[in-house]
């Protein structure tokens, strides 16, 4: 990356933390279930970031005691965690996946959803790999759950934590 060029492709929004202790206080008075889900290795699951900045390309140099050669360079296929623009393109690939869920961003948050359709209200928010999930029923948690941890159906690897 070089500066002035491509630095601007590495900002991933976070949650404040007044959204967190917003979202919860809301959930609570509404006697909604709170769940957790993490996701393994997060970064690795992101794409890499298309038509921005560098075209989404990455070289890398052979890692050390890899049999350094300066002819050879590595293209990347996936972010890696030490990347400048690994925790954005993360952040895309997890906010399209919920999108596709039919949640909507809550207001300037850009880290956190909600949806509210026949099955009942659910509210998701995200911390880089760690999703909080609140909803009015189990259904409607499950239901999310299920396709967030679903990796052959376009989900993601991850574990459940009540």
């Amino acid at each position: 990356m070089k500066q002035g060029v491509d630095y601007e492709h590495s900002h991933s929004p976070v949650l404040h933390a007044s959204g967190v202790r917003t979202m919860l206080a809301l959930a609570t008075a509404k006697d909604m279930l709170i769940n957790h889900v993490d996701i393994s290795q997060a970064f690795l699951q992101g794409g890499l970031l298309e038509k921005e900045g560098f075209e989404g390309d990455m070289f890398i140099s052979p890692p050390p005691g890899y049999g350094e050669d300066a002819k050879y360079v590595y293209h990347l296929c996936a972010p890696l965690y030490s990347a400048c623009t690994s925790s954005r393109a993360w952040h895309k690939t997890m906010s399209a996946f919920i999108e596709r869920q039919d949640f909507k961003t809550v207001g300037f948050e850009k880290s956190m959803w909600c949806r509210h359709d026949a099955n009942g209200k659910i509210m998701v928010d995200s911390h880089i790999d760690d999703f909080c999930i609140c909803g009015t029923n189990r259904a409607c948690i499950d239901e999310f759950r299920f396709a967030l941890l679903d990796p052959a159906k376009g989900g993601l690897e991850g574990t459940y934590e009540v």
